[in-house]
């Protein structure tokens, strides 16, 4: 199995199918992948296939589950606290 995925199975919790078919379809069809998430791939300001595409798709994958929390680096200690607890 992809490295990728098995990765996925490790993070996704309880939401492992709905992450491994995001992954999935962006390792195995990418051009589908950026078709269907077009529009979440344009707020990141891809605009066109990349070589990350798979760890895209994982985080947000990861993001839209609430498994995951985007941070600035310049956030404070506090701040970073309060999401991970």
């Amino acid at each position: 199995m992809n490295a990728m995925l098995l990765l996925v199975q490790k993070l996704s919790c309880d939401a492992e199918e709905q992450i491994f078919s995001e992954v999935s379809l962006a390792i195995e069809k990418p051009e589908a992948y950026f078709e269907k998430f077009e529009d979440r791939l344009d707020e990141r300001g891809i605009d066109s296939l990349i070589e990350q595409l798979a760890w895209i798709s994982l985080v947000d994958a990861l993001l839209d589950q609430d498994l995951a929390y985007e941070i600035d680096w310049k956030e404070t200690g506090l701040y970073i606290c309060d999401v991970v607890c």
